[in-house]
């Protein structure tokens, strides 16, 4: 069966694979889960204004660690693809705690690599 991009084996009564990473049959159906309520993500493209979501949250890694600081921050999409593909580089109009240039994008301190999910387009 395919899941998104990726091919998901039957192992065992307990077990499965997506990828190449073996899981729990627990994470299969979480999984599946999430596939019922799963909507597409907005798409942006460069030069779309947007706002940063009130429920914007970093439950992925690190990375995103500013991403409460910045919600209801207005910027302008300046890059698509960030470190993880889907990202987009949004420039703010002022210096943010670890901005930064967006590889040479934005003035320094006032780019961030953002997940679709975290924006909202702005009219």
């Amino acid at each position: 069966m395919k899941i998104g991009e990726y091919e998901v084996k039957i192992v065992s009564n307990e077990t499965a694979t997506v990828g190449c990473q073996v899981v729990t049959q627990e994470q299969v159906t979480e999984l599946l889960n999430l596939m019922v309520h799963w909507k597409p993500a907005q798409s942006f493209k460069v030069g779309d204004f947007v706002r940063v979501r009130d429920d914007a949250e970093s439950k992925m890694d690190d990375r995103y660690r500013r991403v409460q600081e910045l919600r209801g921050k207005y910027g302008r999409v300046v890059t698509t693809g960030g470190f993880a593909s889907g990202e987009f580089g949004i420039e703010f109009s002022e210096r943010i705690i670890d901005g930064h240039t967006l590889n040479g994008s934005t003035a320094h301190g006032h780019g961030y690599f953002l997940l679709p999910e975290m924006l909202e387009k702005v009219d």
